[in-house]
């Protein structure tokens, strides 16, 4: 509905009566894109606007306290409600905006205390915002989008971002990495070979003895530790599949549940393709926390995305993270499972910076509620278009968004078995958004500043952020072997991060279930409690290293003609942290040992 403003309109045309028009607000470069046309001023266009919320310094203070060891506030945890009251914009800011719209003779206006949308014509946007909006056009998708635009300088304080206006929407979605053999139909000698060496294929009997879980350890049914992953991109997970796998493994029958958002859908048809990543993620969860109540968040809709150098807009869709982690926060506390995985992200850089920021706090007002949120830290290694998206093309590792965000426990790939090695596809890096958190700092700057040469330093600061918030912060089995799934009644090898992540988060269910079963709380924000305490029930990954963005392709080792390169890029595995496993892969036993202590 139309806000009610609350200022004077003697106030409101005072501070607006001869707006300035601040420097740039948001800029970007539609590499890849062409201008095609230019639309009549009298054409349709809805924009939101985001007022920027306020007492955002409070919230890191406030996370920090609940999720750190030895702080009287750790484990107590905040309500929903309190937490909007917090952050929410002031009302000067939605009247100030309001009157913004009105002034310009806008009159579809309508907000919800956070987002402004209005719906106007092109010619009164472009006026608006001192931009010229034009059609785009790559691989015979066209979009009415801006390079850049402009707000008042009375407005800059008030305002977050505008979408959709300089975001051209090219996905980098994580896929599952499947081994190049042909889907098999299940049988039973191939799970008895399977559990009997763990030699061909990860089975969840092979997860549960690398990560020491208990054969027979079986969760309370009244402890209320949930788990829930998400779906992006019309990603579908099929019960049936998930019935074959669990037969096929022992594991006694058991469902989903599944939760829409924003216009997501759910397909249970045998001929459906978007399924692999769903069901890795599903049959991950379920075959290390069997008994744990699961929950499928199908999210529609897509993110404002900047384009980049690697993709030529064959993909035009990614994540609505907003919309999704909005609808997630919009739950009680009692109804949001405690640990919830994602196998997706983007490369940081395509990722609008407010916008990025936006959702990297909604992650950290999750933790703030006692919501472990786990992202893969991405199968591109070093980065996946290794150059720089500001239209200089300069040479960059490129980090991975959500996993990039300081309040995601970014899940890294490991490869083998005893010992595990880090993989060399494994994305881990420094983000260029977020500064570097005090939780990480003493193991990450130990890695920099002793675990690297300082002329091999020199040469490779150009190419990252030594600065930044580092990932990932723990690893899990990836790949070689490949891991058992089933997908439209075949068994699969398949792999990557996108297993990672739901194998970390079933652990993470586990220890929940073992703490609200006691009358503890959960284990919530992960990472302050990982470095400074946790660190100790996981097991140091010391071997193995990260490559990429040297002209070949990292799954297949073929030459990417045109790719660039960056020549010695490389991070190692080593004592302690590192880009490659983080802190190292979980050992179920001795972290509930750790815990014990708490």
């Amino acid at each position: 509905m139309l806000s009610t403003l609350t200022l004077s309109a003697a106030a409101i045309a005072c501070l607006f009566s001869y707006p300035t028009l601040a420097a740039i607000h948001e800029r970007s470069t539609a590499t890849n894109w062409k201008q095609v046309a230019t639309p009549s001023d009298d054409t349709s266009v809805t924009l939101k606007i985001g007022l920027r919320e306020q007492n955002l310094d409070q919230l890191e203070a406030l996370i920090y306290a609940v999720s750190t060891p030895g702080s009287s506030e750790y484990g107590r945890y905040m309500e929903g409600d309190q937490i909007e009251e917090l952050l929410q914009p002031s009302e000067l800011s939605n009247d100030a905006v309001t009157s913004w719209l009105q002034q310009a003779g806008i009159e579809q206006i309508s907000s919800d205390g956070r987002w402004v949308t209005f719906q106007s014509d092109v010619g009164t946007v472009n006026q608006l915002l001192e931009t010229r909006f034009n059609y785009y056009e790559v691989n015979g998708v066209q979009k009415l989008r801006t390079n850049a635009y402009s707000v008042p300088d009375e407005l800059v304080r008030f305002v977050d971002l505008i979408v959709p206006t300089t975001y051209f929407g090219v996905s980098n979605s994580m896929a599952p990495v499947r081994a190049p053999l042909k889907p098999r139909q299940a049988a039973s000698d191939l799970a008895t070979l399977a559990n009997s060496t763990c030699s061909d294929l990860v089975t969840p009997d092979c997860l549960h003895k690398m990560y020491n879980i208990p054969a027979n350890y079986t969760p309370s049914p009244d402890s209320q530790s949930k788990l829930a992953f998400a779906n992006f991109l019309n990603q579908s997970a099929r019960a049936d599949d998930l019935y074959k796998f669990e037969d096929a493994f022992g594991i006694p029958r058991q469902g989903f549940a599944v939760e829409f958002i924003n216009g997501g859908t759910q397909s249970q048809t045998i001929d459906y393709e978007n399924r692999d990543e769903a069901n890795l993620d599903l049959q991950m969860l379920m075959g290390i926390a069997h008994g744990l109540p699961i929950t499928s968040y199908s999210t529609g809709g897509a993110a404002p995305i900047v384009t980049d150098n690697m993709y030529d807009g064959s993909d035009l869709t990614s994540e609505a993270w907003l919309e999704y982690f909005s609808y997630i926060l919009s739950l009680p506390n009692s109804a949001i499972p405690q640990v919830i995985s994602h196998s997706y992200g983007d490369e940081e850089q395509s990722v609008p910076e407010a916008y990025a920021r936006r959702v990297c706090n909604q992650i950290g007002q999750l933790g703030l509620r006692g919501v472990s949120v786990l992202a893969s830290s991405g199968d591109s290694g070093l980065g996946g278009s290794c150059e720089s998206n500001t239209g200089s093309k300069a040479p960059r590792f490129t980090p991975i968004f959500p996993a990039s965000c300081p309040y995601t426990t970014a899940v890294g790939g490991t490869q083998a078995m005893y010992p595990e090695i880090g993989w060399n596809a494994s994305g881990g890096g420094f983000s260029d958004y977020f500064a570097q958190p005090p939780y990480q700092a003493a193991f990450v700057n130990d890695y920099i500043d002793s675990k690297i040469q300082p002329d091999t330093l020199d040469y490779l600061s150009q190419f990252f952020n030594p600065r930044g918030r580092a990932y990932p912060d723990l690893a899990a089995h990836s790949a070689y072997p490949y891991i058992a799934t089933f997908s439209n009644d075949y068994l699969y090898p398949n792999g990557g991060t996108s297993a990672s992540a739901p194998i970390v988060a079933a652990i993470i269910g586990l220890l929940n279930d073992l703490r609200l079963s006691r009358g503890e709380p959960t284990l919530g924000f992960l990472n302050p409690w990982l470095y400074a305490k946790g660190f100790e029930g996981l097991g140091d990954v010391v071997e193995g290293s990260v490559g990429g963005c040297d002209g070949t392709d990292l799954h297949s080792g073929t030459s990417v003609e045109g790719a660039p390169v960056i020549p010695y890029g490389r991070w190692n595995a080593t004592v302690g942290w590192d880009p490659v496993t983080g802190l190292g892969r979980p050992d179920f036993g001795r972290m509930r040992e750790v815990l014990g202590a708490l």
